[in-house]
């Protein structure tokens, strides 16, 4: 899902517009996951476990409804333009192209899933951590946690603009990578150790986990059509995601062997 929705947004959106459509894109995921740090617990502790999965069920086929809306759009779109794109044999995406990609795409992968790693992590031990380390409530925690993911939804966008504006991608996954060294430093040294009361601290990482976070993925995810071409596209954003996951399964495994 996320390879379509990259490819359909670069896509439907060129040059100055990219990056404010990848914001767009970003902010709305980001109320989906801070609507379901709010909602689901609410639902599982008043209701139960089944109700709260039955939820999430009814939001997925909003979502495919969602596609289904979007085929007929783009269906809409040919029919208007009256034309059907052909791909010549020059067009058509090789797979030994992989090996033709340029240094930059590369240096986004590796920039991809360490970045993704440092945030994954932190985000899913989040509301336990939270829970154990700052003594907050199961349900202030689930609620807490997502803060990171609000201030994504609403920075995004802006931020987006921004970019498509000045440029400067480069220095901006530069800047959210700092953010996020900010936010594990802050992490560890602010652990309250008076177990008795709330200490608000942990909002400081949390507000520089969401900074870093809007950053990063405009100006990331914008990036990759100036470094691949048309044709490549899909295969750029697959294999960045796979890349991505690839990181994300090893690191916790890495963790675990040495604790």
């Amino acid at each position: 899902m996320t390879i379509c929705q990259s490819c359909i947004v670069s896509q439907w959106f060129k040059g100055k517009e990219l990056a404010f459509a990848f914001g767009i894109n970003l902010s709305v995921a980001r109320l989906g996951s801070v609507l379901n740090g709010i909602i689901e617990p609410q639902i599982a502790g008043s209701s139960g476990t089944p109700a709260a999965i039955w939820f999430g069920l009814y939001i997925c086929i909003f979502s495919w409804c969602c596609g289904m809306v979007l085929v007929a759009i783009d269906s809409y779109a040919d029919k208007k333009d009256g034309t059907v794109a052909k791909l010549g044999d020059d067009d058509k995406f090789k797979c030994r192209q992989i090996c033709e990609f340029s240094l930059p795409f590369w240096l986004i992968a590796v920039s991809c899933v360490t970045v993704y790693c440092a945030i994954f992590p932190y985000n899913t031990y989040c509301a336990v951590m939270l829970e154990r380390e700052w003594n907050l409530s199961e349900n202030f925690a689930g609620a807490i946690y997502s803060l990171p993911f609000l201030i994504s939804a609403g920075v995004s966008p802006f931020l987006g603009l921004a970019i498509d504006k000045y440029g400067k991608r480069a220095l901006m996954i530069m800047s959210s990578s700092l953010f996020i060294v900010v936010a594990c430093v802050l992490t560890a040294i602010l652990v309250v150790q008076d177990y008795t009361t709330i200490n608000y601290s942990f909002i400081a990482p949390l507000v520089f986990l969401g900074l870093a976070y809007s950053i990063y993925a405009g100006a990331l995810w914008s990036s990759v059509p100036y470094v691949v071409r048309p044709n490549e596209l899909g295969t750029a954003f697959g294999l960045l995601t796979s890349i991505q996951n690839i990181g994300l399964t090893i690191l916790p495994l890495a963790v675990a062997a040495t604790i």
